[in-house]
């Protein structure tokens, strides 16, 4: 009988070892009668030690209590039951560490009874890669609904899919609005076209640089804004969304308006200023002018009154007078008609 058993056994070994995961046969008992090679390297037992063995030594202690009360469902209804029912199910190894797995349970009939085919996959990283996909997505999530700028997520037709409320405020839409618009219904009638040729660019391959667009809110008034457009792509490449982020730039357009027109009037300053100088200039040509004409008057008059001064001493000394002193009166005479000469007079 024991040859019958160990044949029976080696039989099975030879059939199960074939399978990638680690497979377990169980009786009704919930005991291991087998396990292949698979097993040995999942859970670090060899597989002649597990046989016979309870499969509790396989289940961490803080779920046995769970495990024998599905293995018992499980035997009072043995249907099987595939993998991926997304049941947290965890799995102990020889060294203690607990690993997540997915488990397969299905009836197997046989000449020596009913057993139980366990199929046990690790799918430690697989776990791994989910958390740090919901990690990944969390932080996106955040970033998306927290960013300081309107977010936009479209279809490569230009239709909305998901915005933050950045983008519902800027517009003035609620977010469930906004889902469905399409581009051409938030951007101004006369640039849609060269929304349509940058998409078409983008889809192209080329980067866009950062854009002005005017935005059309929902009562109709015309916004500024600036946009940086990019492609979501799958893993192969493909392009399969759009990413827009836009900024609200009325208050540096504001700001450009303020400048530039603080520019136009420093200017303006500039000119009213250089006319004032020139006109400044002019008034004191003028002033000096009139005051050279007032000083040659004056001159003229003094020096006419001096040469008639001179003529009536002239006339007025005694003829004994000696001749010296007539010298020094035509001396003077003559000094002063160089003078009313020098001065035009």
């Amino acid at each position: 009988m024991e040859n019958n058993h160990s044949s029976y056994n080696e039989h099975w070994k030879e059939i199960i070892d074939f399978e990638p995961d680690a497979l377990l046969l169980i009786d009704r008992q919930k005991k291991i009668k087998l396990a292949n090679h698979q097993a040995e390297l999942v859970f670090g037992y060899p597989a002649e030690y597990l046989s016979n063995q309870a499969l509790e030594i396989l289940v961490p202690k803080r779920f046995r209590k769970a495990h024998r009360n599905h293995l018992t469902n499980f035997f009072a209804n043995p249907i099987s039951r595939p993998m991926g029912n997304r049941l947290n199910l965890y799995a102990l190894r020889r060294d203690g560490s607990v690993f997540p797995a997915d488990i397969a349970v299905s009836p197997l009939k046989t000449s020596n009874g009913q057993l139980f085919v366990c199929i046990v996959r690790d799918i430690s990283e697989r776990k791994q890669v989910e958390l740090a996909l919901r990690e990944r997505e969390q932080k996106y999530r955040a970033l998306f609904e927290y960013a300081n700028d309107a977010l936009f997520l479209l279809d490569l037709d230009g239709v909305h899919l998901q915005v933050n409320q950045k983008a519902a405020d800027l517009l003035g839409y609620t977010r469930e609005e906004l889902v469905g618009m399409r581009v051409r219904d938030i951007v101004a009638h006369q640039e849609y076209p060269d929304s349509k040729n940058k998409l078409e660019e983008l889809l192209q391959g080329r980067t866009l640089p950062l854009y002005e667009r005017n935005f059309r809110r929902k009562d109709g008034t015309l916004i500024p804004v600036e946009i940086n457009v990019s492609l979501i792509r799958d893993d192969e490449g493909k392009p399969i969304l759009l990413q827009s982020i836009v900024r609200d730039i009325r208050e540096r357009k504001n700001t450009e308006r303020e400048l530039l027109n603080l520019v136009e009037e420093i200017q303006q300053s500039h000119e009213e200023l250089r006319s004032l100088s020139v006109r400044m200039e002019q008034i004191r040509e003028e002033e000096r002018r009139l005051l050279a004409i007032e000083l040659h008057d004056q001159v003229g008059q003094t020096l006419t009154g001096l040469s008639m001064n001179l003529q009536i001493i002239r006339h007025q000394i005694p003829k004994e007078t000696t001749p010296a002193v007539y010298q020094r009166i035509e001396d003077s005479k003559e000094l002063l008609n160089e003078t009313t000469t020098s001065c035009g007079m």
